[in-house]
């Protein structure tokens, strides 16, 4: 759905770029919240070893600090910096607007029920 509404076209550049193509998209309000690398990946749909290169990128960024989790010291936890938090924000309204623009054409409903769909055909 991003990727049909033109978001590479209209996201700014927050440093979440060489996230476009991960399924399912990055822009979800959880991603706030720490998490562990392998339970981003597996909800993202991205193998391992992408998965290590996308974080790597996303620290690197900035976006993103690895910390030890403490309950399993051979697992990270992922945490959103406050750079992070601001892209997905822009990520957000981005996203936003060009789903308006791309379904302006539809009722509200129609839209919600489109998205709902197309959920569904994405879920794991």
């Amino acid at each position: 759905m991003r990727r049909a509404a033109g978001l590479g076209r209209a996201a700014p550049s927050g440093g979440l770029e060489e996230l476009d193509w991960v399924p399912g998209g990055v822009v979800e309000p959880d991603l706030l919240a720490a998490m562990s690398q392998q339970r981003l990946g597996a909800r993202q749909g991205v193998d391992r070893t992408t998965m290590v290169a996308v974080v790597d990128q996303l620290e690197r960024n900035r976006l993103v600090a690895r910390r030890r989790n403490p309950d399993d010291r051979r697992a990270y936890s992922l945490h959103a910096t406050p750079a992070g938090r601001r892209a997905l924000e822009q990520a957000n309204q981005a996203v936003e607007g060009a789903e308006d623009e791309f379904l302006a054409g539809l009722y509200a409903a129609d839209r919600r029920r489109l998205k709902n769909l197309l959920r569904t055909l994405i879920a794991p």
